[in-house]
């Protein structure tokens, strides 16, 4: 036994395959996390060889590799169109894009932020137009003093 305790824990088998063991976990888990990551986050500006490609929208319903996303070229030009699209699943856009210069975190922050933007507009004409539905289908208030039965019968 030596002096230093900290050269015993080193020559421990036990704590040298528990020190293995975590850092293989932490590995494989940040594999794991990378390989999981969403490239579909629409309006966020990807560089690969040169070119800018930019995901204009996906099919939110269905995320499978099979699913198509609708892909931006902003420095292609099409006739009179502002930028050339091309329909892409998303199989070819998750082996494509992780070689991509990836956009830098203000950019997903930008997107994310107009995305969120847009869903509470959405969600605000949602409540108001069923809020108008309600009060258009409610019945007419009673005069007050005036009981169900006591209501006039209208004149014909």
């Amino acid at each position: 036994m030596s002096l230093c305790p900290s050269q015993d824990r080193l020559r421990n088998p036990q704590v040298t395959f528990l020190k293995l063991s975590v850092s293989l976990m932490l590995t494989l888990f940040s594999a794991a996390l990378f390989a999981q990551q969403d490239y579909t986050l629409p309006n966020v500006p990807y560089v690969c060889n040169g070119e800018r490609l930019v995901i204009e929208n996906c099919n939110i319903r269905d995320q499978s590799d099979t699913s198509t996303c609708m892909i931006g070229h902003p420095d292609q030009r099409h006739g009179q169109r502002d930028h050339a699209v091309h329909q892409h699943d998303r199989a070819a856009i998750r082996q494509l894009f992780p070689t991509c210069k990836q956009p830098t975190p203000d950019q997903v922050a930008r997107a994310k932020a107009f995305q969120k933007r847009q869903q509470d507009q959405y969600d605000a004409n949602v409540k108001k137009a069923n809020d108008e539905n309600d009060a258009i289908e409610s019945p007419c208030p009673r005069p007050s003093g005036q009981k169900a039965s006591q209501a006039r019968r209208p004149r014909h």
